[in-house]
């Protein structure tokens, strides 16, 4: 009796302990994104927000959020939709931690329906029609590969018809750049005819010169050891561990800077420093440990190469090549990125030149791998050749030309 007393006082206090925790994180959460999702930092800037489930071809249930255009006005019918997806361990989230210089905004205020996807396994991904991702491991048992043809493609299905048919083009952000890079390979003829354009930052493909922590954690076969004792999902969302990580960031900005120098970029003060609370308050968003396998894959093969199911597989590269020159391609890198490094875009570069898809390419002195997501002021230049770029190749509508220049109302 006495031991269950205690038990419960024990949980008792636990929880005090918890919740005085808790109190102390939103007492020095300023930015009130830190606490929102991707629904409520859309809303909280005065644009509709829109809830979507995809349901995938082999039954994965994934969230799609949606900008239907320009604040408080009707979305003219066959409005271009550009559909964004961002990196490993990643969602939706990240691409509007920025605030009101999110990119997503930019889009909606020239008019375009913008949709942001999330791939399975992430925490606006991780639900099936019959396969419990708790109890059973094939729910995990994807790559980059499965997200690409898979769905991406679903997505652009269920955009079209939604939206009666109107044209979609693609922002791919680290590892949705080698899932659009991979679908296009195995593809070709239906994103010939299903996309507009796709906008590539700092994508994943050849990973040959990557240069941070993770090859060092590649080298040591950590994630195959993770893998063989059973763990399948990588690095799942915990609103718990995102606090602890942001407020901790936030106390010691030093040992974060050096951190992320560490990982992905070797400036950090390319990076907009105030808003690491509200990113690291969204990460990690997790997902697959085969996934980050087959990113490991890239660093040892020294291409843009499939998973490898077992060691009697052998090594397939994806078919570049095979990608059709009927879809513009936009190549954006920054040459302080660590982990998709400048060397490695500019191999992509001459592989996307063969097939003559490749229409804009610029390499940036200040940016490394998160300037995509949260650029300082300084780093911004990337975001407005995006935004040319899409409306040379895709204007919102035919009746709404635009300027292209970033809207200083968002």
């Amino acid at each position: 009796y006495q031991r269950r007393v205690h038990g419960i006082l024990n949980l008792e206090l636990m929880s005090l302990f918890l919740f005085c925790i808790l109190l102390v994180i939103g007492a020095l959460a300023k930015d009130p994104d830190y606490y929102r999702n991707t629904v409520e930092m859309i809303m909280a800037r005065g644009f509709t927000a829109e809830t979507h489930t995809i349901k995938t071809s082999d039954g994965y249930l994934m969230y799609t959020f949606r900008i239907p255009g320009k604040k408080g006005q009707p979305l003219p019918p066959q409005t271009q939709a550009i559909l964004l997806n961002s990196g490993i361990i990643c969602s939706s989230d990240q691409f509007l931690v920025n605030g009101n210089k999110s990119l997503p905004y930019y889009l909606a205020d020239l008019g375009y329906d913008v949709w942001l996807m999330n791939n399975r396994g992430t925490r606006y991904g991780r639900n099936h029609t019959h396969i419990d991702p708790d109890n059973n491991p094939k729910f995990w048992e994807f790559t980059f590969h499965d997200m690409g043809v898979i769905d991406i493609h679903d997505n652009i299905e269920y955009i079209k018809n939604v939206t009666k048919g109107a044209p979609v083009s693609y922002l791919g952000f680290s590892q949705g750049g080698a899932e659009i890079l991979a679908a296009m390979a195995e593809d070709p003829y239906y994103y010939k005819t299903h996309l507009r354009s796709v906008v590539l930052w700092g994508p994943v493909s050849n990973m040959e010169h990557s240069n941070n922590l993770l090859k060092l954690v590649y080298w040591s076969f950590t994630f195959y050891v993770l893998e063989f004792l059973g763990m399948r999902e990588y690095m799942p969302y915990s609103s718990e561990l995102s606090s602890f990580t942001s407020v901790f960031c936030k106390l010691n900005p030093a040992i974060c800077s050096f951190g992320l120098a560490l990982i992905a970029d070797s400036d950090p003060e390319a990076d907009n420093q105030e808003k690491w609370e509200v990113f690291m308050s969204h990460y990690p968003a997790g997902s697959s440990m085969l996934a980050m396998i087959h990113l490991m894959e890239l660093m040892m093969y020294k291409g843009f190469v499939k998973h490898r199911k077992t060691v009697f597989h052998s090594v397939e590269a994806y078919k570049l090549n095979d990608i059709s020159d009927k879809v513009p391609i936009a190549l954006i890198t920054g040459k302080k990125d660590l982990l998709v490094s400048v060397e490695d875009c500019r191999w992509l570069k001459n592989k996307l030149n063969e097939t003559g898809a490749l229409k804009f390419y610029k390499e940036y002195e200040t940016m490394g791998h998160m300037t995509y997501v949260i650029p300082s002021p300084k780093a911004e230049a990337f975001l407005q050749d995006t935004i040319d770029f899409c409306l040379l190749y895709t204007s919102p509508s035919p009746r709404d030309l635009s300027t292209s220049r970033m809207p200083s109302s968002a």
